[in-house]
């Protein structure tokens, strides 16, 4: 890579709360005083809630109003019905809690195959104090649904849903994706129809796309950038992360050629959620607490995603070929 240019370097480094952070063996100051002021009662890490996006999933609403919109429409009601595959994991519970918010939609089914059987309140509780204290409709719409039962993908009754957000693993949406009545509207939230060249995704997925026929039908939902395809889309591959984060702010700044592609450095930073919910070593937070580290450089599987968004943002006039290396 290091013989093609431009060259775009990229770092991915995963990142932990500022408050848990400590800068030259001091921590922050935090509330009335720093945690040594404070030893025997330690304040408690404060998070900051971003309604914006989905954890590490890059998830925007825009993509969401978009999709439902026409959908609402074909159902021939006020809001339209929808279904969250895999709704046990990080990204699919906080799909549910958006969607069990939004006006305009009314979470019909909700899938997990090793929690099916169970009902929402019982894998995620937190869920039921910490996002559902409203008294609107809103809020009584999302106490219902904390009732509703979990189940298996087979078990959905798909003549009472419009739309469909698809939240599992990469490599096991295509097969699932393509078994979906063809008149759903889908949001797939895995990496499996993001990239255009199914080769590719073999290449750095590891295994053969399972339904490269599907592929050319999705668009890519970066809704910055295809804000018009997505609103006519009955297919959409949410964005990752990474891409996300940086292609809206180069996307723009390469079509308009107002900077050079012959050494932007891209250094992201995720939140160690990005991993998903299975426990890993590296990811305990014995491990992964009050520090940083880079993981993925040159490797990461959202290279090809991010190299083929800043190419198509370059490609009107057959500008060199962008690599990230």
């Amino acid at each position: 890579d290091s013989a093609m240019a431009p060259v775009t370097m990229l770092r991915l480094e995963g990142c932990v709360p500022l408050s848990q952070r400590r800068c030259n063996g001091v921590a922050p100051a935090h509330g009335r005083g720093s945690f040594a002021q404070n030893a025997q009662h330690p304040p408690r890490p404060r998070y900051r809630h971003r309604r914006a996006g989905i954890g590490t999933q890059g998830w925007r609403r825009g993509t969401v109003d978009r999709m439902i919109a026409s959908a609402s429409v074909s159902s021939g009601g006020d809001s339209a019905r929808v279904a969250v595959l895999g709704a046990s994991g990080y990204t699919g519970a906080e799909i549910v809690r958006l969607l069990a918010l939004h006006p305009g939609m009314q979470v019909s089914a909700i899938t997990s195959e090793r929690s099916a059987g169970k009902h929402f309140d019982t894998v995620f509780p937190h869920l039921r104090e910490s996002f559902f204290r409203s008294s609107s409709t809103a809020g009584s719409r999302s106490q219902s649904l904390m009732n509703l039962e979990l189940q298996r993908v087979e078990d959905v009754s798909w003549d009472s849903v419009d739309a469909v957000f698809c939240c599992l693993p990469h490599g096991t949406t295509q097969e699932i994706i393509a078994a979906l009545p063809r008149s759903k509207k889908v949001v797939d939230l895995s990496a499996d129809f993001r990239l255009r060249d199914v080769g590719e995704y073999a290449q750095w997925y590891g295994k053969p796309h399972a339904a490269p026929d599907l592929q050319k039908d999705f668009v890519y939902g970066l809704t910055e950038v295809n804000r018009e395809a997505v609103a006519r889309a009955t297919l959409v591959a949410n964005p990752g992360c990474y891409p996300t984060s940086i292609q809206i702010p180069l996307v723009p700044l390469l079509r308009e050629r107002l900077i050079s592609t012959d050494d932007i450095i891209l250094d992201a930073k995720s939140g160690v959620s990005g991993a998903g919910r299975a426990a890993k070593q590296n990811t305990l937070y014995t491990e992964i607490a009050e520090g940083i580290n880079a993981y993925g450089v040159t490797s990461h599987r959202h290279v090809p995603e991010i190299e083929q968004g800043l190419m198509d943002a370059m490609a009107e006039d057959g500008s060199p070929e962008i690599k990230v290396s």
